[in-house]
């Protein structure tokens, strides 16, 4: 929601409302307006907000990774910075595709061994909210969720649940969500050569499991992995604005990066046998930093050419306009 104090352009400012307490957000919202009656508010996609000058914001609700950061053209006419919007997308599209290149010249050449075996995920989280149980991957198809893409854009595969296995739950909406018992999700993923756990409670779950965990092959290799590499929440949040990064660490997690290029240090898919729960940098509010461009760290992808060692080199740093995103993703959810 835009603030009493916004003006035009680039120094344009936007207020969010962030309590989940539903009983005062109607009334958090009928205040603001009353203060703010030009204000434009944006709703998220379900529509919790409505009234006159709402805009849905369904950044969320795209199928593929790019098409959900080309979101930040609908936040940059709020600022007037649609060229600069521009330059960012275009920037991220090329080292998006760049890591995709760099996996599927490594999986050419892997494929070419007689021992080539696309590389497997198991992709899981376990819920203990009404022994609700496993909650796993679900991707019939490459573009079915975000990290369906991940895996085909890295040249492995997601394993899917087999139709009719398990139990369903719909939560009062449309969506089906189903769930696997021990036994059911040991038959599914034992075999698989990675495991992302995609919950934020790892520890305390194989304490729960650790028998039924300890049968699968990527625990015995210590190939587990989590999305707490930036800490619990970020995953959920500025994961949105590095999509690129993702990508990267998806390829590295499944052995698809370059030898020869420059190193990448996985940001987001932390091993949890061998790397600490990480952390963002804390944010100097009162400083004014909230308001300031968020610059994640440089990624280089380096593109395979097998003519000269010395192939062009994709970055992922990022231009002046995540600050945008952070902040207004905040609004719209």
């Amino acid at each position: 929601m835009l603030s009493e104090n916004a003006t035009q352009g680039r120094g344009t400012s936007i207020e969010t409302i962030n309590d989940r307490d539903a009983d005062i957000q109607e009334a958090n919202i009928q205040a603001f307006r009353d203060q703010n009656p030009e204000a434009i508010i944006i709703s998220g996609p379900t529509n919790n907000v409505v009234g006159d000058q709402v805009v849905v914001a369904s950044a969320t609700q795209e199928r593929t990774n790019e098409a959900t950061m080309d979101w930040i053209h609908f936040y940059a006419t709020f600022f007037n910075m649609e060229g600069e919007a521009n330059r960012i997308a275009a920037q991220m599209s090329d080292s998006y595709a760049c890591s995709r290149e760099v996996a599927n010249d490594i999986a050419m050449q892997q494929r070419e061994l007689d021992e080539f075996k696309e590389p497997t995920i198991m992709w899981a989280n376990y819920f203990t909210y009404q022994d609700l149980g496993w909650s796993v991957g679900e991707c019939p198809t490459w573009d079915t969720t975000y990290y369906c893409e991940y895996a085909a854009h890295c040249g492995a595969t997601v394993l899917t649940r087999p139709e009719g296995m398990g139990y369903n739950r719909t939560w009062g909406s449309p969506t089906v969500y189903w769930y696997l018992n021990d036994e059911e999700v040991l038959e599914m993923g034992k075999d698989a050569d990675i495991f992302i756990f995609s919950g934020s409670d790892w520890d305390s779950i194989y304490a729960l499991k650790n028998e039924t965990l300890d049968q699968f092959k990527a625990v015995q290799n210590k190939m587990v992995f989590d999305t707490l590499g930036q800490g619990p929440s970020a995953w959920n949040e500025q994961r949105y604005a590095e999509y690129d990064v993702v990508g990267l660490d998806m390829c590295d997690v499944v052995g698809h990066t370059s030898k020869t290029g420059p190193g990448h240090t996985r940001r987001w898919f932390r091993n949890v046998y061998t790397e600490p729960i990480g952390s963002m940098p804390a944010c100097d509010v009162e400083g004014g930093e909230i308001s300031k461009p968020f610059v994640p760290p440089g990624q280089e992808c380096t593109r395979p050419d097998s003519s000269d060692d010395s192939a062009a080199t994709s970055s992922s740093m990022t231009g002046s306009l995540f600050a945008l995103i952070m902040i207004a993703y905040a609004a719209a959810l």
